[in-house]
């Protein structure tokens, strides 16, 4: 599957951890997040897990 450019901002101190994950890990970044999405996309109780932010 082809791959597109995406942009987001993150909170810093997740995005330090999982750098380190991925240098342990020997793999990157990308790969840590898109398998994240895969596995959160595949579960069935994904809606039960998501803290919705309150309006203001």
């Amino acid at each position: 599957m082809p791959r597109v450019q995406f942009t987001t901002k993150i909170d810093e101190k997740l995005i330090k951890a999982v750098k380190k994950i991925a240098i342990d890990l020997d793999c990157s970044v990308n790969d840590i997040i898109e398998n994240c999405l895969e596995s959160f996309l595949n579960d069935p109780y994904r809606e039960r897990k998501i803290k919705r932010k309150k309006a203001s």
